[in-house]
């Protein structure tokens, strides 16, 4: 998936839960997203991000996937 958060595409690979609505006997589980491969220009980059530069793309993918 292409994604935008700073202005250029990073092509993202990432595995993604949707969760679960809350029921009677169970709270739910909020939706979560896995970065595993991030490339600009088909180079990798995921190492060179530091945590708040992957949740930034982490929240991308959400907005991206409308969770």
């Amino acid at each position: 998936m292409i994604v935008r958060p700073w202005g250029f595409d990073i092509d993202v690979d990432f595995e993604l839960d949707e969760g679960e609505p809350p029921t009677l006997h169970h709270p739910g589980a909020e939706p979560y997203c896995v970065i595993l491969s991030a490339k600009v220009g088909g180079v990798e980059v995921y190492e060179m991000l530091d945590n708040a530069q992957l949740m930034r793309l982490e929240a991308a993918v959400m907005r991206a996937c409308n969770l």
